[in-house]
């Protein structure tokens, strides 16, 4: 039994070993967003920009390096961000033209149940215009099973989502961002 764990354990690591050597999805997400978006547009976030996010910032830490006085001096957003949070309102106040939403949010989302409000802002206000490894296998694990979100880091699922009100929205013709699965 022991050796059967053991392989499984090897079969995993060579399978992430794999997915490393391809193109991050974060990387991938960065650059679809700055090929689409004018350097004026405000992206949105649920979170600030971290390990799940494109890195939308050079100081892509989370809260804790944004919050810290002398990390905080390095921040050079690449968009103007616009952090909601699970707020619904702070979205539809912000109105940011292009919104950046990973599996890590959705999670969390699920796990709580707080937020359905901003998940119909969403799905209502805008459309998904690139999606990156959303499919049902990032790893070894099928999604539905919820592997560990470190073993996502290869393969983040992420999705670049536009404000339906703009001609680039439209010209997607895809109908909102993903429904939390769960």
């Amino acid at each position: 039994m022991a050796v059967i764990w053991l392989g499984l354990g090897a079969l995993h690591s060579g399978y992430i070993a794999v997915r490393l050597c391809r193109p991050d999805s974060r990387d991938l997400a960065l650059r679809k967003l700055l090929s689409v978006s004018r350097p004026d547009e405000i992206v949105g976030l649920i979170w600030e920009p971290w390990f799940h996010s494109p890195p939308v910032d050079y100081c892509n830490g989370g809260q804790a390096l944004r919050r810290n006085p002398t990390l905080r001096q390095w921040a050079r957003p690449l968009r103007p961000l616009g952090v909601v949070g699970y707020d619904a309102a702070r979205l539809r106040a912000l109105r940011p033209r292009w919104f950046i939403l990973s599996e890590v949010e959705q999670r969390d989302y699920i796990r709580t149940g707080q937020a359905s409000e901003l998940w119909e802002v969403l799905a209502a206000e805008y459309v998904p215009v690139a999606a990156w490894n959303d499919g049902p296998w990032g790893t070894l694990v099928p999604r539905s099973l919820a592997p560990p979100q470190d073993w996502l880091y290869p393969a983040m699922p992420l999705w670049l989502l536009a404000r339906r009100d703009t001609s680039r929205a439209a010209e997607a013709g895809l109908r909102g961002p993903p429904a939390p699965a769960g």
